[in-house]
């Protein structure tokens, strides 16, 4: 299917950036390499390289200020690229300023790249409120075909990997309401189900 060959085409990617991940948070050795260690009642010395420069790189954002620049694509998008600009000045003032998360600053100098998510939370009776979240590299995964790797703009698609209720996939994909109650019919849906896996 569609999103098993999208899977497929990035697991390679992602298993290496997750090594990435790995040795700067300090996971450098594997589990044979850790049980040889055990064994041998010995604690591995980790020399971490990367921490140095780590520091630096969020240093400099912690303590100035820095704005959020979209480069249009091409000559017609400078208007839409100083609209998106102050769209998101205004919004890190809605949010109190929660540009200065330092997550995708790390994540992009660990993997390259790094995602955020702007959404409107709405609850019937009050007022919306304007939430940015985080989205984990791993589960964005661009059109395999795209041959754009900045802009990304020869993509036909993106997909974000996420978990979803059963209640939320139905409201996101109504015409698809039987399909998705016929293959979820038989399977443990509850709580402790979870808990297991």
């Amino acid at each position: 299917t569609h999103a098993e060959y999208v899977v497929d085409y990035y697991r390679e990617r992602n298993k290496k950036r997750s090594v990435c991940h790995d040795f700067l948070r300090g996971n450098q050795f594997s589990d044979r390499e850790l049980q040889a260690f055990k064994n041998k009642r010995k604690t591995p010395v980790i020399f971490n390289k990367l921490k140095t420069s780590e520091r630096t790189i969020l240093g400099l954002f912690i303590q100035n200020k820095y704005d959020v620049k979209f480069s249009p694509w091409n000559e017609d998008d400078n208007k839409l690229a100083a609209v998106l600009e102050k769209l998101r000045i205004w919004e890190s003032q809605v949010q109190n300023d929660i540009l200065h998360d330092l997550h995708p600053f790390q994540e992009a100098w660990v993997g390259g790249n790094s995602f955020q998510e702007c959404f409107m939370d709405v609850v019937p009776g009050k007022e919306p409120v304007m939430l940015t979240q985080n989205v984990s590299p791993f589960a964005v995964h661009f059109d395999p075909d795209s041959r754009e790797p900045i802009t990304r703009s020869d993509a036909q698609f993106y997909d974000v990997h996420t978990y979803m209720s059963v209640e939320e996939l139905i409201d996101a994909f109504p015409l698809e309401k039987e399909r998705i109650l016929n293959d979820l019919r038989g399977q443990d849906l509850s709580a402790s189900a979870y808990e297991k896996v």
